[in-house]
């Protein structure tokens, strides 16, 4: 899915059209978020997700960890 080395990182072919696919989905995905962030102040209750575990392993975690994150900082 991408070649890398110590000075660079670029995406094969195959990369690139899974990039394609599924790159508005993660923007429509992050504007709901911020729709349901700017209409409810505090956020409870559980998130569950299911998905193939690469997917997981490649994709949401990053985003989860910023998440979790987010959500310590807040008062």
């Amino acid at each position: 899915m991408v070649h890398r080395n110590a000075k660079q990182f670029q995406l094969t072919t195959a990369g690139d059209e899974y990039y394609q696919r599924f790159a508005a989905l993660f923007s429509q995905l992050n504007d709901q978020w911020v729709q349901l962030s700017n209409s409810q102040p505090v956020l409870t209750g559980e998130i569950r997700v299911s998905c193939p575990e690469p997917f997981a392993d490649n994709f949401l975690q990053n985003w989860l960890l910023i998440l979790w994150n987010s959500i310590q900082k807040s008062p």
